[in-house]
Order: C-alpha cells, then sequence, then structure tokens
C-alpha cells in the first residue's frame, strides 16, 4: 500500500462497512457460502452477473457435495489447537464468531491464512463450525455452541442476555487456553489481518524495531523511521508485559512519542488483547474472567461499571481492573515510561500496542486518506 502505511491490523469501522454491505447483498442478490479465499478455483460457478434490483432471478451456482470436515477436528479445543499451533506452545491468536457473522468470518479467516497466522476460531454455534471444519480451518464449538437453545440475539447495546453470556463465555474460553500454557491474541473477528503481527509480539530478537512495517510498505525504511521516533515500535518495549492491549486513542504520532502514558488517557480496547502465559497473565486471564461473570448485570439493564454497580461488557470490566478509580487515568505513568507500565491494582506489567501497527478504522480510513491526500494524520487524529 501506498504513503508508508505500516499498521498490522485495523478494526472498528470495518464492523460497520462489512454489515452494511451483507445487509445490501441478503437484501438484493444471492450471496455464495464461501468465498473464493476459503475454496479450492473451480469448485463453484461463479454468477455471470448479479442485479441490483429485488425480485431477480437468481444466477445459476453449481454446488458440490461439500468436503468432509477435517480429520482432526472433533469440536473440541485440544484438537483445534493442536491442528493451529502443532508445537503444542507459543503464540496462538484466537477469534469468536456464530453465523450471524458468516461474511466476517470469511474475511477473517481469508486474511489470516494469507499471513500464515496461527488462529483457532471459537464456534458459537454448531453451522459455524461444520462450515470451517469443511475448510480445514482450526475450530472448535464453544460452550455456547453446545448450549441448546442459545442464539445471539443482535443487540448492540450489550445489555441482552445472550450478550451477557457470550461476554463471560469469551473471556472464560482465552483463560482456559493462557491456563494451557499459550500467550494468546484475542482479536475480534471484524479484524482484517495484513501481516502478521507474531514475529513483532513473540520477538525473538530484540533489534527487531518495528519501525518497522517498513519491510512490508513501499516506502524506503528511511522514510518510515523519519516519520516516528526512533524505536518506538521496537518489540523489546513490550517484552515486559503480561498484558498488552490495544487503545480507541486518535493519535498514532503522539502515541509513538509517549506510550502509555498516551494510551491511559484513553478508552482501552480489548478487540485486540494479548495475555501472556506468565504466572501473572494466567492470573489476570482467571481474575478477568470472575469479575465479568460476578459484575454482570443483569439481563436488559444497563450498566456503567462505575463502583457497586454493573457491567454490560468485558472491555468495561478490563479498564476497571487495570485503572485505580481515586484519581485520573487511574495509572501512574513515569515520564518517558515506554510501553509499560505496572497497574498496582491489577498486579500486572500493562503493555499498549503500537498504535501505528494495531490501527483502528478511523485511523485506518479517514486519517490515512488525509496524509496521502496532503494533509496532517497527526492533525487530524486530533479532531
Amino acid at each position: 500500500m501506498k504513503c508508508g502505511i505500516t499498521h498490522v491490523a485495523m478494526f472498528g469501522i470495518a464492523v460497520l462497512m462489512v454489515t452494511a454491505l451483507r445487509r445490501a447483498l441478503l437484501l438484493h442478490a444471492p450471496v455464495l457460502e464461501l468465498s473464493s479465499a476459503l475454496q479450492p478455483a473451480g469448485q463453484r460457478r461463479q454468477p455471470i452477473a448479479v442485479t441490483g434490483a429485488r425480485g431477480a432471478v437468481e444466477p445459476e451456482v453449481l454446488v458440490p457435495p461439500p468436503p468432509p470436515p477435517h480429520p482432526l477436528l472433533s469440536g473440541e479445543l485440544s484438537d483445534a489447537l493442536a491442528l493451529a499451533v502443532p508445537a503444542g506452545r507459543g503464540l496462538v491468536m484466537l477469534t469468536f464468531g456464530n453465523s450471524g457473522v458468516r461474511q466476517m468470518l470469511i474475511n477473517f479467516v481469508a486474511h489470516a491464512r494469507a499471513a500464515d497466522i496461527p488462529f483457532v476460531v471459537g464456534a458459537v454455534d454448531r453451522a459455524v463450525f461444520t462450515l470451517l471444519a469443511r475448510q480445514s480451518v482450526a475450530v472448535y464449538e464453544t460452550p455456547l455452541s453446545k448450549q441448546a437453545g442459545y442464539a445471539l440475539d443482535g443487540s448492540n447495546a450489550h445489555a441482552s442476555g445472550s450478550w451477557m453470556s457470550f461476554a463471560q463465555m469469551r473471556s472464560g474460553e482465552v483463560a482456559r487456553v493462557v491456563a494451557l500454557g499459550f500467550d494468546v491474541l484475542h482479536t475480534d473477528v471484524d479484524v482484517a489481518w495484513l501481516r502478521s503481527p507474531m514475529p513483532y509480539l513473540a520477538c525473538a530478537h530484540e533489534d527487531a524495531d518495528a519501525d518497522a512495517g517498513a519491510t512490508t510498505t513501499t516506502t524506503s525504511s528511511a522514510a518510515a523511521t523519519s516519520r516516528w521516533p526512533r524505536g518506538a515500535f521496537s518489540c523489546a518495549s513490550l517484552k515486559a508485559a503480561d498484558v498488552a492491549v490495544s487503545t480507541d486513542n486518535m493519535s498514532p504520532r503522539e502515541e509513538a512519542a509517549n506510550g502509555v502514558g498516551y494510551t491511559a488517557g484513553g478508552t482501552f480496547n480489548t478487540g485486540l488483547l494479548l495475555i501472556r502465559a506468565t504466572a501473572a497473565g494466567k492470573r489476570f486471564a482467571r481474575a478477568w474472567h470472575a469479575s465479568v461473570v460476578e459484575r454482570a448485570c443483569p439481563a436488559g439493564r444497563p450498566g456503567d461499571c462505575n463502583p457497586g454497580r454493573c457491567c454490560t461488557s468485558d472491555q468495561q470490566v478490563f479498564n476497571r481492573m487495570v485503572r485505580d478509580e481515586k484519581f485520573y487515568p487511574g495509572l501512574k505513568v513515569p515520564h518517558g515510561g515506554g510501553r509499560t507500565v505496572y497497574s498496582p491494582k491489577a498486579n500486572v506489567t500493562l503493555g499498549a500496542l503500537p498504535l501505528a501497527l494495531f490501527l483502528h478504522g478511523h485511523g485506518y480510513f479517514v486519517q490515512v486518506r488525509l496524509s496521502c491526500a496532503g494533509g496532517s494524520a497527526g492533525g487530524s487524529a486530533r479532531t
């Protein structure tokens, strides 16, 4: 991509874009069940044309018998992990989805495979497990998939009983995989991965500076590094973190300069959350799940997660866990403190995933485009 984009991932606005596309397709034209990225060429005949009018005659689509599920996949987590990470240790990406986000799952799998990322999908219903297992995706059935009558109701207010159950399941499954000894990068399913974050997060070579994305962009290394403070994205700056999280803050440039001192002033976004299998990381993962369960709001009742009040999302719980509510922003970050800070409340070393590498949708689609057009990406981030 042009303009020196160095981002590993983008999320946020992708939900709106993919959802809007999905609705348009469902209203106006038939949709193939699987994308070409998930199937061998020639298995399906692609339509010659698809009209945009309602009531249009569906194009002929030849559908062969579906392949059998991958022989290693029984629906159990252990089988999915064995397929995704044959070595039985290391870093694995974990996401969750049901049939309602089928197109997002297909997009996620296509990008993750293209980037050669070891990942596991937790299926929230049997249909998703069957769909992905037939494509040899490392997928398993979550407890909610096996729970009779469970279905997400589509509430976007995070106040429904089905959402509460999903948040509890998701945090519990992350804690479960961490307890097995894996470092887990939890990711929302609406993330499009442009390249693998694994070498950066594993940081086998501490001098592997992600000044970093210069190796995969159209700009020269010198041009890329001149744009950011030297060493701003060094993987070594995150090695001490038991837990590292993305941010909803808006300025990649300020974040690069001030690290966790900048991100602490905004919302930590658990849509991208790394929990390492250190003693502190395992303890935090268990505590996070337990708190999500204990502080869940009754079905249909919203909550702001303030002291003594219920919480409607695992992200709310995370932010409350790591911050001291007696002062703003709840974390004492020394000047020039870099990418990590100790959270006494959570008893964990917290890291900030670099915003320029793990970028939200507004930054990717709006701020970068303004920069390419001659505007100031840093300036637009502050608007």
